[in-house]
């Protein structure tokens, strides 16, 4: 988005080659720059057309992408600061679960051929104080659970607890 006169913003986008059309000046390119570089680059660029531009950019389709082990739920989060840290998303996204592992948060980053993962212990003030990461686009946060074995061992059992329930009740009516 670009902030044209202080109050309406405009949306325009950048392609995958990262070039944005904008009026007056056609394509350009603004790949690899940061919002603040790409700002003065293109007040720069303006001041050709107009006295003392002001260009205030402001990205907006930015996502992280949260998925508990627990249950299988995913989660799409809107990123819509620029230092929102890995606290802010998880919680946006619904927070930890009580199998969630928090000694075991994975952040994923970087293209899916050779990514970066990063462990976070977040189980306790250490790790929160360490964790301080901030979340980029398209980085995949990935929440190991600990495994519920009682409600897996009851699943198991409950038939056979039903079958035994039956023939104690057909044997109670036996014996009267």
């Amino acid at each position: 988005s670009i902030n044209t006169n202080g109050s309406e913003m405009v949306n325009y986008l950048v392609e995958k080659d990262s070039l944005v059309k904008l009026p007056i000046l056609g394509n350009v390119l603004l790949g690899g720059m940061t919002i603040q570089v790409a700002e003065r680059e293109l007040e720069k660029i303006y001041s050709k057309y107009y006295i003392n531009p002001f260009i205030q950019l402001k990205i907006i389709n930015r996502h992280a992408y949260v998925f508990f082990a627990d249950g299988g739920k995913g989660t799409t989060v809107n990123i819509v600061n620029d230092n929102t840290s890995i606290i802010e998303v998880i919680a946006l996204a619904g927070g930890l679960t009580e199998n969630s592992k928090a000694w075991r948060i994975k952040v994923i980053r970087g293209d899916l051929h050779n990514p970066i993962v990063r462990v976070i212990d977040m189980s306790t003030m250490d790790g929160v104080k360490a964790s301080d990461l901030t979340v980029r686009s398209n980085d995949i946060i990935y929440i190991e659970a600990t495994p519920n074995y009682k409600i897996k061992v009851l699943a198991q059992l409950t038939p056979f607890i039903s079958i035994i329930t039956s023939l104690l009740l057909i044997l109670n009516f036996v014996k009267y």
